[in-house]
């Protein structure tokens, strides 16, 4: 009897809790629903059997934040009009992930509920002025996907907002996804920006970023296009020679003398020209040419080549226009085949900016040059004009920022 009577103690104990304990329920805001920060809204739940007093808390666990938004709310209460993003301890940031949460203040109590999916609080749209709704918002003008702007000069930055206060200005990759840095910030709808050196790497498209300082309205322009401004390089490059002579003797035939040469000036120079000459005892005519290098491989990616001039020195000799030939193949070293080597006449060495544009372009096209004295005929005469140059060399100057 005693057990029997315990059993039902039990049972009418635990039939209570289960008839009587204490339950919420979410309904308003309960998920897909997009609340304007700063507008009314009201949190709408059921309770059943709760006898302690409520706190409502807003909750987004990907930014990890727990606001109490109120509390000490009667037990009996199912609503609470609140205005959107304001919590006990200030404003929630606008954005996706939230969800509001109604329990029983004492914590470890059962009677607890929040929304079944996640809502939006978005940024503000509208701000009332006298006689009017006015939406809120930010038109970058300028730049546009026109603009060409131009490192180390001034270009303004434009825009219309209809708030007040001041924005800032900020520069941002093509894309608008990197920030690359702050330019400023102005109240006036416009900024000019000096653009300095730096900012620029290729291929210089960009995006300007205009937003209140909060960062809750925003906007970007269009991608547009900076360039840095062009600056000129010169270079020096020496040329590397290897002087060769041709003879033709008339046969004698009781004896032979050897021809009369000028002397090789020696690497870097130049000897060009002929002798032709009759004597009583031999004749004997001889001409000379010099065969040039440059090594332009370092100078490929400089940048685009703006001029090439091919420039030399007379230091003894005759004077006379010296010829100018670019190789149409290779030379193989022998001095005989330097006098039959195909070449292309070049009647302007000081404009030599074709050829060495060839060069970079194709640097196995690169075999050097031929220069010739005014007259090479083998003829035997009584005559002679042979000149020696020195300072050989390329003297070119490259566009090296030519964006």
């Amino acid at each position: 009897m005693k057990r029997m009577f315990l059993f039902n103690v039990i049972l009418f104990v635990f039939m209570a809790g289960t008839v009587f304990a204490g339950t919420i329920k979410v309904n308003s805001p309960n998920g897909g629903e997009e609340w304007e920060i700063g507008s009314t809204k009201v949190i709408k739940w059921n309770v059943a059997n709760v006898s302690k007093t409520l706190k409502i808390v807003l909750l987004n666990s990907s930014q990890n934040t727990n606001y109490v938004v109120a509390q000490g709310l009667s037990p009996t209460t199912t609503s609470f009009s609140w205005k959107v993003g304001d919590h006990l301890n200030g404003k929630a940031e606008p954005g996706p992930g939230y969800k509001i949460r109604v329990r029983e203040q004492v914590t470890g109590t059962s009677a607890i509920d929040a929304s079944d999916n996640t809502f939006t609080i978005s940024k503000k749209k509208f701000t009332i002025v006298p006689g009017r709704l006015v939406m809120l918002k930010i038109d970058v003008t300028s730049p546009n996907k026109y603009s060409k702007w131009e490192t180390g000069k001034s270009f303004p930055i434009k825009w219309t907002w209809s708030g007040s206060g001041q924005l800032k200005v900020q520069l941002y990759n093509y894309n608008g996804k990197k920030f690359l840095r702050d330019i400023g910030k102005s109240s006036t709808g416009s900024l000019n920006w000096f653009i300095p050196q730096d900012v620029y790497t290729w291929p210089g498209n960009y995006k300007i970023r205009v937003s209140t300082l909060d960062n809750k309205f925003e906007d970007f322009s269009d991608m547009f296009h900076i360039s840095t401004q062009a600056t000129t390089a010169k270079y020096t490059v020496n040329g590397q020679t290897n002087n060769k002579y041709k003879y033709k003797r008339k046969a004698k035939k009781s004896f032979t003398m050897q021809c009369e040469i000028d002397d090789d000036p020696g690497p870097g120079k130049m000897r060009v020209g002929y002798r032709n000459f009759t004597s009583d005892h031999t004749d004997c005519a001889v001409i000379y040419r010099s065969f040039v290098s440059f090594n332009t491989a370092s100078f490929q990616g400089k940048g685009l080549l703006l001029k090439a001039k091919f420039n030399f020195v007379k230091f003894m000799g005759d004077n006379f226009n010296a010829r100018v030939y670019v190789l149409d193949g290779p030379w193989d070293g022998n001095s005989n085949s330097l006098f039959s080597v195909q070449a292309s006449y070049w009647p302007d060495p000081s404009n030599f900016t074709a050829v060495v544009q060839k060069w970079l372009a194709y640097p196995n096209a690169n075999y050097g040059i031929v220069v010739v004295g005014p007259n090479e005929s083998m003829s035997y005469n009584n005559s002679k004009s042979v000149a020696f140059y020195d300072n050989v060399k390329l003297e070119l100057e490259f566009l090296e920022q030519a964006k």
